[in-house]
């Protein structure tokens, strides 16, 4: 298979393996290691999803603008510049977060590292298009999204076994913070301005 396509899908495997572990392991983690209860939680959770959904729309504007300021010509190195900013947020994100022992900052670091997320999983989803012949468009986004959603319903098993080995959130947040580095690595082997098959 061609480079391109195996790093559309494994980066945006990456960004599914935080929005999924996020989903399932976030609201343990701050209930377990900060105490929140319930009613605590309830607050907590609405203010990270509800910054969070504005990665997509912010990051999509943003990409959309210094694409129409630059031109196609640099369309590679903005997404390659977005996808990389938005790996080392993300992963610094999850690794300040494995360093934190307060409860705000907690919240901090997963709200910035969802709303980096969301805008991650926009740009990826633009990747078909780009990549792919006309008529192959429908499979190649199927493919993305199928090998991502393996990885998105792997992670929490993964997250699991490694919290109930270890007692311990600390290497889970590190293999977090790893696949948010690898949301901007992975980028780095597409070309955005070829589609596969197309000679140069």
């Amino acid at each position: 298979m061609h480079k391109d396509f195996w790093g559309m899908c494994f980066g945006f495997t990456c960004g599914n393996a935080i929005a999924y572990g996020l989903m399932t392991w976030g609201p343990m983690y701050l209930a377990t290691v900060h105490h929140l209860d319930i009613k605590g939680l309830g607050g907590a959770l609405f203010i990270i999803y509800g910054v969070s959904v504005l990665g997509g729309l912010l990051g999509g504007t943003i990409t959309d603008t210094l694409k129409r300021k630059f031109g196609k010509e640099h369309y590679n190195k903005i997404m390659h510049c977005n996808l990389l900013l938005i790996g080392v947020m993300t992963g610094g994100a999850m690794l300040l977060l494995s360093q934190s022992d307060s409860l705000y900052m907690a919240i901090g670091c997963i709200t910035v590292a969802l709303f980096f997320q969301k805008w991650s999983g926009c740009l990826y989803w633009t990747v078909p298009t780009a990549l792919a012949q006309r008529e192959n468009i429908g499979t190649v986004g199927g493919c993305m999204n199928c090998v991502g959603n393996i990885g998105g319903a792997i992670i929490p098993l993964i997250i699991g076994a490694i919290v109930g080995s270890t007692g311990s959130y600390f290497l889970a947040l590190v293999l977090f913070a790893c696949f948010g580095i690898g949301i901007g690595l992975f980028s780095l082997l597409i070309n955005f301005k070829k589609k596969i098959g197309v000679e140069a």
